[in-house]
Parts: structure tokens; C-alpha cells; sequence
């Protein structure tokens, strides 16, 4: 097995997804008595972890249903190009996804069974996604998806091992997180909107269309700095509005996504990656801040 391929199939530029939305969790959990920089690792480990057995399993799939060809506009993947055959990317999905669980027992010793079934699902739709009789993002649930995991579910769910129950504010927070990772897939899927129509993929962009499609990334976009306003003010903590900040870098993307195509747009979804690690760091600040 190509280990240098296998690193680069973990996608490491997205990862900030699942990292992201752990790290908000544990900051608005600072001043909880149970709050442990050793679990928020173990539940950055977790998250992660489940990121790339998503990853993988998507490689396999959108390989064996011709998603990833040759007129792929965006990065190579390890199957297609021949550096990492099907059966070994299968073992690494089924070693990360055994290795994920594992970890996961110990955050359930420290919480309780919802975390537990918070973990079982999580696995079972980074399956789904690509996987299984109805994939998700075949079927234009690929964002909906996005949206949940990588917005409340991981936030709610680190918040729920330190805090228990969430309050309001906690929960218009998560959904910042959500929108914006929604919105690296919805730019992937943009561009993909010409190859994606070929083999069937029924994306949210291409059901849409183009133009309809960007109206949509930037109304998410607008969300969610909404709910980061809304969030401050049901809290008393101005200091959530911190992301306002980033407004710029987002309505510069805005132009970009408006006027690039194909392997242009490349740029345009790492730069929304590196919005979200921006949003949410400055949201994590906002925590911190206003303990």
C-alpha cells in the first residue's frame, strides 16, 4: 500500500470540518466542572477519525460508480489514479472505522449512552453518504448530511460530555459550523455539476442549477453570521459576533464562486474551508472571552 497516497486519501485540507465544531463545543464548555483538555482531544481524535473513514468510504464508492474519472476537475483520488486499489482502501475504512469506535467507548464512560448512540450514527452515515442502497449524496442529501454532522450534531455532542443538556444559545451557535462545511461541499459540488450529471449523481447543485446554487451558498453564508448575532444576544455574550469579523474573506468568496468554473473553483472551496477554520476560531474566542 501507497501510505504517502493513503495520507493524501485522508483529504487533510478538509478536516477542519470536524475539527472545527469540537473545538466551539469544548470552548463554550470551559467553565463546566467537568470539562477535560484530555477528553477534548480524545473527541477531536474521534471526530477526525470518523472525517476520513467518511473520506474513504467516498473514494471506494464514487470510484466503483465512475463519479472519479478522468474529467475530474478537482484533485486526483488515490483509487483512480491507481496508487491505492479497492480492497486496500476497504481494510483502511474498516481498521479507521474499528479504531474511531474504540476511542469512542472511553467518551462514553465519561458521558452516557447518548454519546454512545451519537457515535453509532455518525459512522452509519459516513457509510451512507456514498454507501449503501440510497447514498445520500447521490440522492441530494449530501448537504443536509454535511450540515447535521459537521454543525449540531459535533458541537451539541462535545458540549453534551462537558455540560449536559444545551441551552438556546449553544444550539444557534452549532448551526454556524453547519452552514459553512455545507458550503465547501456546495462548491465542490458546483463544480462538479458537469461530470456529477454524467454518472447520475444527483446533487443539491445540480437539482438547482448554477446560479441557484451560489444564491444558496450565500444565503447559508448569511445564516450563519445570523445565528452567531442571534446566539450573543440570547446568551449576553457580544463577544460571539467576533465571526463578523471574517465578513470580507466571505463576500470576496461570494465574487469568486459568482465568476470561476471547473478546476478555478479549486480555490474557491479551500478558501472556504480556511473561512470556516476563521468563523470558528474567532467563535471559539467568543467563548473564551465571555466566561
Amino acid at each position: 500500500m501507497n501510505f504517502k497516497s493513503l495520507i493524501y486519501a485522508t483529504r487533510p485540507k478538509t478536516l477542519p470540518a470536524s475539527i472545527i465544531p469540537v473545538l466551539i463545543g469544548s470552548f463554550a464548555s470551559l467553565d463546566s466542572p467537568k470539562f477535560s483538555i484530555s477528553i477534548t482531544f480524545l473527541v477531536l481524535f474521534c471526530a477526525v477519525l470518523i472525517q476520513i473513514f467518511t473520506n474513504f468510504v467516498n473514494e471506494i464508492f464514487d470510484f466503483l460508480k465512475g463519479a472519479d474519472n478522468e474529467k475530474r476537475q478537482g484533485p486526483k483520488r488515490s483509487i483512480s489514479t491507481g496508487d491505492i486499489t479497492v480492497m486496500q482502501m476497504t481494510v483502511a475504512s474498516a481498521i479507521v472505522g474499528v479504531v474511531a469506535f474504540t476511542a469512542g467507548l472511553k467518551l462514553v464512560m465519561y458521558s452516557d449512552w447518548v454519546i454512545l448512540a451519537l457515535g453509532i450514527i455518525s459512522l452509519l452515515f459516513a457509510f451512507l453518504y456514498t454507501g449503501g442502497p440510497f447514498p445520500l449524496a447521490y440522492n441530494a442529501l449530501g448537504d443536509l448530511f454535511v450540515f447535521i454532522f459537521f454543525g449540531p450534531a459535533a458541537v451539541l455532542g462535545t458540549y453534551y460530555i462537558f455540560s449536559g443538556i444545551p441551552g438556546a444559545g449553544i444550539v444557534l451557535a452549532s448551526l454556524a459550523p453547519g452552514f459553512l462545511s455545507a458550503n465547501i461541499l456546495a462548491v465542490n459540488n458546483i463544480r462538479d455539476i458537469p461530470t456529477d450529471s454524467e454518472v447520475n449523481k444527483r446533487t443539491f447543485a445540480i437539482i438547482l442549477g448554477r446560479s441557484n446554487a451560489i444564491r444558496l451558498y450565500n444565503f447559508t453564508s448569511l445564516l450563519s453570521y445570523l445565528s452567531v448575532i442571534a446566539s450573543g444576544f440570547i446568551s449576553l455574550n457580544y463577544w460571539l459576533c467576533l465571526p463578523l469579523i471574517s465578513i470580507p474573506l466571505a463576500v470576496k468568496l461570494s465574487k469568486e464562486l459568482k465568476n470561476k468554473y471547473g478546476k478555478d473553483l479549486n480555490s474557491v472551496l479551500e478558501k472556504t474551508g480556511l473561512l470556516l477554520m476563521m468563523f470558528g476560531l474567532l467563535l471559539c474566542l467568543g467563548f473564551l472571552f465571555g466566561k
